[in-house]
């Protein structure tokens, strides 16, 4: 949470001193994220959700840069388990698990092929993640024994810190002016940790 707010003192510190500036744009949404990929830090945890905040500012027609940041929360599976419990009668277990979250702050570029209500664009960017993995508990215990043993599983239960880089489609909308309304399909590369692919929507505000 403290990184949290910081990262949110950050932004309104650049919105405030570019506020007065025109080009400047500001943008708010949220979607689904897919599960992570190809990693052994973050195997018991699947798909999830994000919260975006993203600020922009227009270089030409047709390129701009941004700041974005991105709380994610995915979601604890125990499917990805694997138990092997001793074949005795009376044995008892239970797995308990907590959900693990990202949050994702990064500055790129966006390169938009028109100019018109309809506004395709592709977009590079990179930056950090910042990974609170939940924490996973093996709950052991026999019939008629009021003492239960629990094993927390490793490679949980910690935080820590990665680069990144993304390569992000979408398209922008326009509604009204300086109202547009932004879709966008992303694939974040987290090095040495987890890769995955937000799909948002998002409202843009011309400032």
């Amino acid at each position: 949470m403290i990184k949290a707010k910081l990262i949110l003192i950050i932004l309104l510190f650049i919105f405030q001193n570019l506020s007065a500036q025109s080009n400047l744009s500001f943008s708010v949404g949220g979607g689904y994220v897919c599960p992570p990929v190809n990693s052994t830090k973050f195997y018991y945890w699947s798909d999830g959700y994000s919260f975006n905040i993203s600020f922009n500012y227009k270089i030409a027609s047709e390129l701009s840069v941004f700041l974005n940041s991105s709380y994610q929360k995915h979601y604890f599976n125990e499917s990805q388990l694997e138990i092997v419990t001793p074949a005795v009668l009376g044995y008892n277990f239970d797995v308990n698990g907590t959900n693990s979250s990202i949050i994702d702050l990064s500055l790129g570029t966006k390169f938009y092929f028109s100019n018109n209500l309809i506004k395709p664009f592709i977009g590079f960017g990179g930056g950090l993640l910042f990974i609170n993995l939940g924490k996973v508990e093996l709950i052991q215990w026999m019939d008629g024994d009021s003492n239960k043993t629990i094993n927390k599983y490793s490679n949980t239960d910690f935080n820590y810190n990665i680069g990144q880089i993304s390569f992000s489609l979408g398209t922008e909308i326009e509604l009204f002016k300086e109202l547009n309304f932004v879709l966008e399909a992303k694939v974040v590369k987290g090095f040495n940790g987890p890769s995955y692919y937000p799909l948002s929507a998002a409202i843009k505000f011309g400032l």
